[in-house]
């Protein structure tokens, strides 16, 4: 054999390769970051169950609708608009994962008003955040889905005031990192959405790939939902 032909077969080699290591880096880049969600999981949801009262079924109940919002949605996360799933199924769909987030942020809403002292504000203003959630899955209107966050935002907001207020640190330490990345992240994430997106789509749900920033939002919610109830339950008992 040429040395010329030695020289080529060897680049081919190198490039085939390369090919393979970027295969296997992304491969093994993806299941590490698996297995680091599954091991964050398994950790809030073990606060969860260590504040759950087992003689109480109404903290029982509680800690199934809390731990379900979040392993249901973390497994197979779906985007509320556009609608879609990434896998067939009515329980991996945006309305499954909207019916389990309502029982979930219901809980952790009121949770977090009595921790914080501010229940007589933040109650009300659940009670409108969940129906700008419905009615931003149902009439497809990223406007509606920013309101939406703006509400949670300010319902935070007002809990770290309160918390202020009442002297309580576990409230604020809790409620300042997530209003840090919704204010910087989130927010200014989905009002570029308002921006590029009709005012409302007819109702569809499809099947198929989720964009990074559902995917992402998904799985910092559903890890910081859990964490925090957990300790605003341990801080009112």
């Amino acid at each position: 054999m040429s040395a010329r032909n030695r020289n080529k077969e060897k680049v081919v080699k190198e490039n085939e390769k390369t090919e393979i290591e970027k295969a296997f880096s992304e491969v093994t880049s993806d299941h590490g970051r698996s297995i680091l969600i599954w091991a964050l999981t398994a950790f809030v949801c073990t606060l969860v169950i260590g504040v759950t009262d087992f003689l109480s079924a109404t903290s029982l109940a509680l800690t199934a609708g809390m731990l379900s919002n979040s392993v249901v949605r973390i497994a197979s996360p779906s985007s509320y608009v556009p609608a879609r799933q990434i896998r067939e199924g009515f329980i991996y769909g945006p309305v499954f994962a909207r019916i389990l987030a309502t029982m979930a942020e219901f809980t952790f809403y009121y949770t977090e008003g009595v921790a914080s002292g501010g229940l007589s504000v933040i109650l009300p203003l659940t009670i409108f955040g969940e129906s700008m959630c419905w009615l931003h899955l149902l009439l497809q209107s990223e406007l509606l889905g920013f309101i939406e966050d703006c509400t949670w935002a300010t319902v935070h907001g007002y809990a770290i005031y309160c918390s202020f207020a009442f002297n309580r640190p576990l409230a604020i330490g809790l409620g300042v990192p997530y209003m840090s990345y919704t204010l910087l992240k989130h927010l200014p994430d989905t009002f570029r959405r308002v921006l590029h997106t009709p005012l409302t789509h007819p109702f569809s749900i499809s099947v198929g790939p989720l964009d990074p920033h559902s995917v992402t939002w998904v799985t910092v919610s559903m890890l910081y939902q859990p964490f925090c109830y957990a300790f605003f339950v341990y801080s009112i008992q």
